[in-house]
């Protein structure tokens, strides 16, 4: 979503003033919610950033650290997240993010160094597609072992994608469209053109330490996402995303018996966003096979400060994890037209190689972000 204080209200203002003056909202109610819709999209912002927000970190980890690329058992690694958000309303908002990663040169590094690739792409819309923002691109990195059995790694990963902001006014309603006895028509041709899109290519890069044993792991890393202040473009005026820091951590250790139990932070800023989340999670062993063998039933929960609370349930067999988790708002928004959540559905598979360089380079891996 679009973000940055200057950006949010600057938008706010003269998306109000355009809309007001050409579609006389005075008189006409509907073309009000073209505003309303507006100011949803950009306060919504305010609150999470430029971004779209995710609990499940471990499906979406691009999203918020270009350098957490790699670090997974196997060869290839495919994940995904969808996100529902404020179902109550008419068109709420819905996100999509996909993603896929792979070892690549394991024959022209270090045994325990790692070269990892990923592509990805990510949808996010709302008032049923009316506004759009999308992305797509890729994302390299390198993880640098600091002992002879790799336990200890520094990594830097570098993310170049393009994103695409569309209102497209098809999916919209005017004063023209209205017919008595009838309301408004959207077969009818509106007469107000065909909206707009822009786009423009974005810069990010981030670094990670991690630690990585038979028992216990752990990372901490940094992140900048728009580096390059990524330019749009309306009718109206232009506009720069802001950039947007990242801080976290994440740590797993053994619980009782073969259990675990997985704790995760992240803190996300930008001009006006301060973000922080925290994560546990305990994961019952059901088979009492370890690492990429075991079996386990998640439950867990993540808190969001100020924002909003998700409890968490998930199912890992072997090289599928499967999570679900449920927002409810803890903010102001909740008094807002019953906005009162969002549902999240993550979903993780590795495929393996067994070859013995690889399954050396990374051990107990499965981390909530």
């Amino acid at each position: 979503m679009l973000g940055g204080v200057n950006f949010n209200g600057r938008l706010i203002v003269l998306l109000s003033t355009y809309f007001i003056k050409k579609f006389n909202l005075l008189r006409n109610l509907k073309s009000f919610e073209i505003v309303v819709f507006f100011i949803s999209i950009i306060s919504s912002s305010r609150i999470h950033g430029q971004e779209p927000s995710f609990n499940q970190y471990l499906s979406t980890a691009n999203t918020l650290n270009p350098a957490i690329t790699g670090i997974f058992s196997g060869k290839y690694q495919f994940q995904g997240n969808f996100k529902n958000q404020w179902s109550q309303i008419m068109y709420p908002y819905v996100t999509g993010i996909m993603e896929g990663q792979m070892h690549i040169l394991d024959d022209k590094i270090g045994s325990n160094d790692l070269v990892s690739f990923a592509l990805l792409g990510v949808i996010d819309k709302s008032n049923d597609g009316g506004f759009r923002r999308s992305q797509v691109g890729g994302t390299i990195s390198f993880h640098k072992a600091l002992d002879p059995d790799g336990v200890h790694r520094l990594g830097a990963g570098f993310q170049l994608m393009y994103n695409n902001y569309t209102l497209d006014y098809d999916r919209l309603t005017f004063q023209s469209q209205f017919r008595p006895y009838i309301g408004y028509d959207p077969s009818v041709a509106s007469g107000e053109g065909a909206g707009f899109t822009d786009g423009a290519f974005d810069f990010s890069s981030g670094f990670m330490y991690s630690f990585i044993t038979e028992d216990v792991t752990a990372f901490l890393g940094g992140s900048g996402y728009h580096l390059n202040m990524t330019p749009i473009s309306t009718q109206i005026s232009s506009f720069a995303i802001p950039r947007r820091w990242v801080v976290h951590g994440s740590l797993s250790i053994p619980a009782f018996e073969a259990d675990r139990l997985y704790g995760s932070f992240s803190h996300q800023w930008s001009t006006v966003t301060n973000m922080t989340t925290l994560g546990v999670v305990y994961g019952k062993n059901l088979n009492g096979y370890f690492n990429d063998e075991a079996d386990e039933f998640l439950v867990g929960g993540f808190l969001r400060f100020k924002d909003s609370f998700s409890p968490y349930v998930g199912y890992r067999k072997q090289a599928l994890t499967v999570g679900l988790s449920y927002d409810f708002t803890t903010s102001y928004l909740r008094k807002s037209s019953n906005l009162t959540g969002s549902l999240e559905l993550g979903i993780r598979y590795k495929l393996f190689e067994y070859y013995k360089e690889q399954q050396k380079k990374v051990k107990c891996d499965f981390l909530i972000w």
